[in-house]
């Protein structure tokens, strides 16, 4: 009988070099393939790659990049990579990672942050715990400390009464009154030496006893010509 050529096949056939309608490949996604090609339209079943997905998938991936065989989903979780031979960070939340970048996806274990948690919380947050992007303590901090990073330390002039930190956590203010001999949001700013006792208020620097000798108050100041230190 005589054989006839086909100008177009139905779906899932293409035209071969003899004009004949043959079958997609088999692992062709959706039994679809190009009418002239024979490349597979819509990809491949998992486990394939290539242009007509006669291409087996490495070992240990089970989806695969079509184009070049990439690994896009490994079998086992706890691996990446372009062959799924790398082992996700331990520090990653159950262990998973994104297979092509090994960046943690279910964020970090406590203690740890970074986009592959390899950095630890800074030493001074509280409950040493940190934002899992940026390292910020997110409880405050421990031990006189302040700062996003709880960084820098309270300033030794902040009094203290009974309480875990002398100053604020985010700005570094002092909580309390100052020691003695200091004043200021910060207790950095000496109290006048013209103070008697040598002591001011902690929140202007006026001074609490008055003057020491040979100075007298004049309009809230201590001074014995036109007055420039003042005392409450």
């Amino acid at each position: 009988s005589e054989t006839v050529s086909c100008t177009q096949c139905v779906d899932g056939y293409f035209t071969d070099s003899d004009g004949l309608c043959n079958g997609c490949h088999p692992n062709c996604l959706n039994n679809s393939c190009d009418q002239f090609t024979r490349h597979c339209s819509s990809g491949c079943v998992e486990g394939f790659w290539g242009n007509t997905c006669d291409i087996s998938c490495l070992d240990g991936c089970s989806v695969c990049k079509n184009n070049d065989g990439g690994c896009l989903v490994c079998t086992n979780g706890s691996n990446y990579g372009y062959n799924c031979k790398l082992t996700c960070n331990e520090r990653c939340n159950n262990s998973q990672c994104h297979v092509e970048t090994g960046q943690c996806v279910d964020g970090c274990v406590d203690s740890y942050y970074g986009t592959m948690c390899e950095y630890e919380c800074p030493i001074n947050c509280k409950n040493n715990q940190c934002h899992v992007e940026t390292g910020h303590c997110v409880d405050g901090c421990i031990g006189n400390h302040y700062g996003r990073m709880c960084e820098s330390k309270c300033s030794t002039n902040c009094g203290s009464s009974g309480e875990e930190s002398r100053c604020s956590p985010v700005t570094g203010k002092c909580l309390n009154e100052c020691v003695d001999g200091f004043y200021g949001d910060y207790c950095s700013i000496p109290c006048s030496d013209l103070c008697n006792r040598g002591l001011c208020h902690s929140s202007n620097g006026t001074c609490i006893y008055g003057c020491v000798d040979g100075f007298e108050v004049r309009n809230q100041t201590c001074d014995t010509t036109r007055g420039t230190y003042i005392y409450g």
